[in-house]
């Protein structure tokens, strides 16, 4: 987990959003491949990212890393989904779960 919970957000009068993605740890034709789930939180009027969970087995620590990078630079999600995150079949999907996240709770940010 890094930064606040949507239930907190709500709790500090923020317009709290949140997504929820499952995805695979890596390419499902390599072994060992692990499903998890990834819940981001964001305000709804400005975009900016509030915290998120990651849950799953298969490297999700270092994987949040990135959330937390984002929240310590106070990006918005439209900030988020432009990163180019690195690739590599034995070790993650093609399309981020973050990046993911980020591109649908952009659709729910009140424009």
């Amino acid at each position: 987990m890094a930064g606040i919970t949507e239930a907190q957000a709500k709790k500090l009068g923020l317009a709290a959003i949140s997504q929820v993605v499952e995805a695979s740890s890596r390419v499902d034709i390599y072994p060992g491949v692990q499903h998890s789930l990834l819940k981001i939180v964001a305000d709804s009027s400005t975009g900016k990212i509030l915290g998120g969970n990651w849950i799953g087995r298969d490297g999700e620590a270092r994987k949040i890393n990135t959330l937390a990078v984002a929240l310590y630079n106070e990006m918005t999600l439209e900030e988020i989904s432009r990163l180019d995150l690195a690739y590599a079949p034995p070790f993650s999907p093609v399309w981020d779960p973050l990046l993911i996240a980020a591109n649908l709770l952009k659709r729910k940010v009140n424009k």
